[in-house]
């Protein structure tokens, strides 16, 4: 849903609407499967009308089989008034929790008769969790028919040390590279079809999305989107 909910993806889309945004969105992935994946996300914008700047906040939560991952995260933009457009600068600051359910899991090797014995050492037997702090940065070029950004999550790399039987075994939040682009093509007076991409990396796997949306006068929406 990256077309309705731009700011997780760049901290630069902070205000760029030029008013309060607020979205909420919940997704379920193949639903009925055990362990399917689902997102709650919440995410606030706007101007703040003090040196061109703008603030917002976005909260995940996001839950995978034995994973959950939790971000709350504080975007700040500094925007440029061009003649064509606005060009904006975005950083965006917070805290990442992850929590794994050591419990749940079944290694190959392990032995589960009358209790949990993984034979695994970096495998935890409960829940374990922890936090860390993280950075990102974004640039964004918003105009009435075009709309462009580059950003970079997990600037910091960070590593959460979850405590297991040989310890601590550190999961690395890998650096993320993304790329945004949209073209509003309107069609009529009513009708306006806009194409968009997202593309991310993070230099070792590769994701694109592709999709289109049609806007009835600025008011109902539908579409389609591939990846």
């Amino acid at each position: 849903h990256y077309m309705f909910n731009q700011l997780p993806i760049n901290p630069a889309v902070a205000g760029k609407n030029q008013a309060l945004d607020a979205t909420l969105l919940y997704r379920n992935q193949w639903t009925g499967v055990e362990g399917n994946p689902s997102t709650i996300s919440l995410s606030v914008h706007s101007p703040l009308n003090i040196a061109n700047s703008s603030a917002g906040l976005y909260i995940v939560h996001d839950r995978l089989g034995a994973q959950r991952t939790n971000y709350v995260m504080l975007s700040y933009a500094y925007r440029l008034n061009l003649k064509f457009g606005d060009l904006a600068f975005g950083l965006n600051a917070g805290i990442v929790q992850k929590s794994i359910d050591g419990s749940i899991l079944r290694a190959p090797q392990g032995n589960y008769e009358g209790g949990i014995d993984h034979q695994d050492d970096f495998i935890p037997n409960s829940v374990q969790s922890a936090i860390a702090p993280e950075l990102g940065l974004g640039v964004y070029l918003n105009t009435e028919k075009y709309f462009a950004g580059l950003s970079v999550q997990n600037l910091m790399e960070s590593r959460l040390g979850l405590t297991t039987q040989a310890g601590s075994s550190d999961i690395r939040l890998g650096r993320t590279y993304q790329a945004l682009g949209g073209y509003n093509i309107p069609l009529n007076t009513k009708l306006t079809l806009t194409p968009s991409a997202l593309y991310k990396t993070d230099l070792a796997l590769h994701q694109i999305d592709f999709s289109v949306l049609m806007d009835y006068k600025n008011n109902i929406w539908g579409g389609a989107s591939f990846r």
